[in-house]
């Protein structure tokens, strides 16, 4: 409370947590800026890779990434799937999700950042069912290499994912869910596009070289005044 409070400046990376701490902690609004996530567009960039993954999930392993919604949609689904799960946390959830007898499900526990490239370009989708995020880099970075993506209609994620757009949202519903993994994975055309529209939306709005000019101009503006 004491550092928001005598701070000159604070950024927020949306406007649900900007709001959160304007109220929490009795801070003027004109105080919080809103600033996303950058993502280094050279390393995350479509590579030519063969599609060994269905889907893919990056992140934690918790309760709030909602990876039972994911796992109730392929249990609905009769054609096996390739499924790739990266990511460290309650292994009684990923115990859980491997508890399946059609699909295939990998699991890598870490690897370094800039390793994750190779492996989102092997998958055909990505998929972020939880139910709430701040401004989720694995989707950013997702989105960066050019996948189409599904995430759940939640703060965080509905900031980025303009539905049919970039993106596809759906209503924490397992059946909607499965039915949209179908779209994707059945229609290589819609897939293409979701896909091609999601990185030139991070290049617009979120590269590394757009992001650091607005930090350098938050900073030049705190010295003019």
């Amino acid at each position: 409370k004491w550092i928001f409070q005598h701070a000159d400046l604070i950024i927020s990376t949306n406007k649900l947590v900007k709001k959160y701490i304007c109220k929490s902690y009795d801070i003027k609004n004109n105080k919080v800026e809103i600033l996303p996530n950058s993502i280094d567009t050279n390393l995350f960039s479509p590579q030519m890779a063969n599609k060994e993954y269905d889907i893919i999930y990056v992140g934690r392993l918790h309760k709030e990434k909602n990876l039972i919604l994911l796992k109730s949609a392929i249990d609905l689904m009769k054609i096996p799937l390739n499924i790739l799960i990266i990511g460290d946390g309650n292994y009684e959830i990923l115990k859980m999700i491997k508890n399946t007898k059609i699909h295939y499900i990998k699991h890598i526990q870490y690897l370094n950042n800039k390793d994750i490239p190779l492996y989102l370009n092997k998958a055909k989708l990505f998929v972020l069912p939880s139910l709430y995020e701040g401004n989720p880099k694995t989707l950013l970075e997702a989105m960066a290499c050019g996948l189409p993506v599904i995430g759940n209609n939640a703060p965080g994620i509905s900031d980025v994912i303009i539905h049919g757009k970039n993106g596809l949202l759906i209503n924490n519903d397992a059946n909607e869910l499965k039915e949209t993994i179908e779209l994707i994975l059945n229609n290589k055309k819609s897939s293409d596009t979701l896909g091609k529209n999601a990185r030139e939306y991070i290049i617009e709005n979120i590269s590394i070289g757009k992001i650091i000019s607005q930090e350098v101009k938050l900073i030049n503006n705190l010295f003019s005044n």
